[in-house]
């Protein structure tokens, strides 16, 4: 038998990655729209010590036409800082988020906007039309 000298750690002491946070809400996403819209986060190439990742919202029934919601960058470890990159606003926005508080904060505060409100509301409208 082989001894391991891994310090692995429990489920109880894992910190919550910045990306499970984004898959949380494409998740909603569908369940919200009852699965007219669907959120997709997907992986960006990156630095050997680099993570990326983008966010989108995706239209199945439009040929699955997609909306890049935003961006996210940051270091193995630690995980924090975060920079953030997003479009949807004007002029396009990147910010720099130092803790979990206060990326959760500007989660809600981009996916509650009025600027992605006009986003969904376009889809679905799209997708609602008659034929």
């Amino acid at each position: 038998m082989t001894t391991g000298f891994w310090s692995i750690p429990t489920d109880l002491s894992l910190p919550r990655a910045p990306v499970s946070f984004l898959k949380e809400q494409a998740a909603a996403l569908r369940e919200d729209t009852q699965g007219s819209l669907v959120g997709f986060v997907g992986t960006i190439p990156m630095g050997p010590s680099e993570l990326g990742y983008y966010l989108t919202i995706e239209a199945p029934t439009l040929n699955n036409y997609r909306v890049t919601v935003l961006s996210i960058r940051h270091k193995l470890v630690p995980m924090y800082p975060v920079t953030l990159h997003t479009d949807i606003f004007t002029p396009a926005t990147d910010i720099a988020i130092e803790t979990e508080g206060e990326f959760i904060t500007e989660l809600r505060r981009i996916l509650s906007s009025n600027e992605m409100e006009q986003i969904v509301a376009a889809l679905l409208s799209q997708i609602r039309a008659p034929v």
